[in-house]
């Protein structure tokens, strides 16, 4: 990079250069072969955006609020542990960054500052606390105790990692802390990350979470929870709809739709694939939020597209921290609001939680339709390559990719009910209704029982809209 950073790309550069390596790697890497961190962003670039036109977008509202919090964006900044080995001020930096750009901050339970010193490096600044439960619940208990006293409006409690998953990278630098600095909301040098006997050849980190975080949590340690505190409490790392049903019997106020950055287990979906069945299944009872490879502002008008309240970010902070510490957070915080006002004039809509959420449609199949402001793109010419038959023929190897081979492999989509057609895909039949569904039939013979498909015909003859729900 040469010059003034012009995306987070630029900042992510910069970082790479500077930061020792081992530092590096620990904020950049995923779990194993890094599949779902790969995964996490491009997932972003198989939605497309259908802007509308002519609605004037002089005046935009960007703000909305989190946990009754309002906030002057919908991004926010999720927990990234260990701050202060990007830059000196850590985690103070990020708080008065995110101050200054009227959004909040999640502080990870394993900062290098304290719960207390983040309050008072922004005193007026919006804090959640990032919570993991220890075998030593009196540890649990004192974090959050902590919280509260500071001003803390909200715990986000890790549900995701009752062991460390496998991070390569962290294993071959045999990864700890730099010997100036410790985990500093613990008193002792065990829970504090900075043992004097070592870690043997493993990753550090992985060797501290099977020794302090209790792998045993299930559901009903909510309620525990919930009797320690009156703060909202958010379910971190939900990624299926039957669990984030369970938080919310549970009580929680919030999910966040997460998959730890793509650090735990590796091959689960994106989180923005898995937005709207998760918001569905929540039913307006929770706030809905996302993180996890968010790099733009059109991946932040996705996301709320698809019903996240907000989205946090992570390594692109750390990144910004790199780079310039407070003031290069707060570029990075600017950036992300400039591009995210930016999509939203460019898609003409001038109030985020007013008018995205209206485009969700409420129905029982969990759809993905958005009233023609985001759609799966599939183009046909890309997907089956241009020496295909014609259009019927090509409609016909879709069909059969769908049914037969996956819909991973013909979409790249993920576990959930998803919609296609309906101004979505347009396919140009010479033939007849009564023709289609003899080809039908035969797919469906050579399904063997994978996902079913339902089409609703619009037209028999012609230009037909093909409406297709696929079930797994």
């Amino acid at each position: 990079m040469s010059g003034k950073p012009v995306c987070v790309g630029d900042f992510e550069q910069y970082a790479k250069r500077v930061l020792p390596k081992a530092v590096y790697d620990y904020y950049r890497s995923g779990a194993d072969n890094q599949q779902t961190l790969a995964d996490n962003v491009a997932a972003f670039s198989r939605l497309r955006l259908y802007p509308r036109m002519l609605r004037d977008v002089s005046v935009m509202e960007l703000s909305t609020s989190v946990l009754g919090q309002k906030i002057s964006m919908p991004i926010c900044v999720g927990a990234t542990a260990m701050q202060r080995m990007a830059h000196a001020d850590g985690e103070t930096a990020t708080a008065r960054a995110c101050r200054s750009l009227g959004t909040g901050m999640m502080l990870s339970s394993w900062a290098t500052s304290t719960i207390e010193e983040v309050a008072q490096a922004a005193p007026d600044g919006l804090h959640w606390l990032q919570l993991y439960i220890y075998k030593d619940r009196e540890v649990t208990r004192s974090l959050v105790q902590r919280a509260e006293r500071a001003g803390y409006k909200g715990i986000f409690v890790t549900v995701d990692t009752p062991v460390l998953g496998k991070r390569f990278d962290d294993v071959r630098n045999k990864f700890q802390l730099p010997p100036h600095l410790r985990m500093k909301n613990f008193n002792t040098d065990d829970l504090a990350f900075s043992s004097e006997k070592g870690y043997g050849e493993n990753s550090g980190l992985a060797v501290y979470v099977a020794q302090a975080i209790d792998p045993s949590i299930k559901w009903e340690d909510m309620k525990w929870l919930r009797g320690l505190t009156s703060l909202p409490i958010v379910a971190k790392g939900i990624l299926r709809a039957d669990d984030a049903r369970e938080a919310v019997k549970h009580g929680v106020n919030g999910i966040l739709v997460s998959n730890h950055g793509a650090r735990q287990l590796d091959g689960v979906p994106a989180t923005i694939d898995v937005l709207s069945e998760i918001v569905e299944a929540v039913g307006g009872k929770a706030e809905v939020f996302l993180d996890g490879g968010v790099r733009k502002g059109t991946d932040v008008l996705k996301a709320l597209a698809l019903g996240a309240t907000a989205v946090f970010i992570g390594r692109p902070i750390i990144w910004g921290l790199a780079y310039q510490g407070e003031e290069g957070a707060k570029e990075v915080l600017q950036m992300l609001k400039e591009e995210f006002q930016l999509a939203m004039a460019l898609s003409e809509y001038i109030n985020p939680t007013l008018e995205l959420k209206g485009l969700k449609s409420n129905s029982g199949t969990r759809r993905l339709h958005l009233q023609s402001m985001l759609q799966m793109e599939v183009d046909l010419k890309r997907k089956l390559g241009s020496s295909e038959r014609g259009w019927r023929g090509r409609e016909e190897v879709l069909l059969y990719k769908i049914l037969w081979r996956g819909v991973a492999e013909a979409f790249s989509w993920r576990r959930g009910t998803y919609l296609v057609g309906s101004d979505r895909l347009k396919v140009q039949w010479l033939n007849h209704k009564r023709d289609f569904q003899d080809r039908k039939s035969k797919i469906e013979t050579l399904s063997y029982g994978m996902p079913s498909i339902h089409t609703i015909w619009e037209e028999a003859v012609g230009q037909i809209k093909l409406e297709t729900t696929v079930e797994m």
